[in-house]
Formats: C-alpha cells, sequence, structure tokens
C-alpha cells in the first residue's frame, strides 16, 4: 500500500510540475521547435514568454522557417533586422487563453471567419477548412494549427505548419 501511495505522489508531482512549464519552457525543450527558439532567443522575447500571460502562442514549427524564401531567416536574426523580428514574432502571440475551440467559437459567430488581435496589435484570420484552423495573415499567407491546446502555465501553445508575416512599414 505504501508503495502504491508513493507511486501515485510521485505521478501527481510529474503531472504539476509538468503544467507548470511555461510556453518559452515547451518551445525550449520542443524539437519542432528549435528554429523558433532560436528566433525568440534573437529577440529576447524568451522571458516574455516566460510572464505570466496568459498568451496564446501560434508556434511554427521548423519546417514552418524552411518554407521561407532563401536568406530571410539568416537575414531576420541579424542585429540590423532585430525590430522586424520582434514585430514578426509579437504577430505569432494574442493575449488570453484561445483553445482551437474557442476560436472555432469566435469563427462561426463571426460568420465564418474571425479576426484575432495579436500583441503586435495587427489581426490575423481565422477561417474553418473542414475541421482545421487555417490562419491567414497580413500577406494574405496561410499557416494551418497542426498540433493544438498545448496547456502550458501561460497559456497555449498551438504548432502551426508556417511563419505569418503582418505588414511591415
Amino acid at each position: 500500500m505504501k508503495k502504491v501511495l508513493l507511486s501515485l505522489m510521485a505521478l501527481v508531482a510529474f503531472i504539476c510540475s509538468y503544467a507548470q512549464k511555461t510556453a518559452a519552457d515547451y518551445i525550449t525543450k520542443s524539437k519542432k521547435h528549435s528554429t523558433l527558439e532560436s528566433a525568440l532567443t534573437s529577440a529576447d522575447l524568451m522571458s516574455t514568454l516566460k510572464g505570466a500571460g496568459p498568451f496564446t502562442i501560434f508556434a511554427p514549427v521548423n519546417d514552418g522557417f524552411d518554407m521561407l524564401s532563401p536568406g530571410v531567416l539568416g537575414n531576420l536574426l541579424t542585429v540590423e533586422s532585430h525590430d522586424k523580428l520582434v514585430t514578426i514574432l509579437k504577430y505569432h502571440v494574442m493575449s488570453g487563453l484561445w483553445t482551437t475551440k474557442a476560436i472555432t467559437k469566435a469563427v462561426e459567430k463571426g460568420s465564418g471567419k474571425a479576426e484575432l488581435r495579436t500583441i503586435e496589435g495587427k489581426t490575423i484570420t481565422a477561417v474553418m477548412v473542414g475541421k482545421k484552423i487555417k490562419l491567414t495573415d497580413d500577406l494574405g499567407r496561410s499557416a494551418y494549427i497542426k498540433k493544438c491546446n498545448k496547456k502550458v502555465s501561460n497559456g497555449y501553445v498551438h504548432s502551426i505548419d508556417a511563419v505569418m508575416m503582418p505588414k511591415i512599414q
């Protein structure tokens, strides 16, 4: 009985520690988000994603960064492009807790589309394509939510298959 109780306590401790990971911790530990981690580190935004939130992050996977035109990512990671990189990364973050269910409801309420405001101050358009959520950026490029509703201590992370770009003056 004592072994069962200790095992149960260890399981609860593991679950609690897992739930306490921030969005930054999740991205850091995810092999599919190593490019995003590098970009967030370069932009000095990892500490923001360790903050209280709540945040909802549309996190491009590595393959999404690979779809950028040749040289774009390397250019964004330079000191000269720091402000542009920060703008692009903040375009992937919303304040609040937005599960895919909440996004779907917003799309339904909006007669087929929802304008989602990012912390960067611009919007991403969400629509349903079958049962998938399609996000469209300011430039008309699309990304789909692939892995959704990853609960972290300060919000949700949704993995997307492309990098979204805001209009930048």
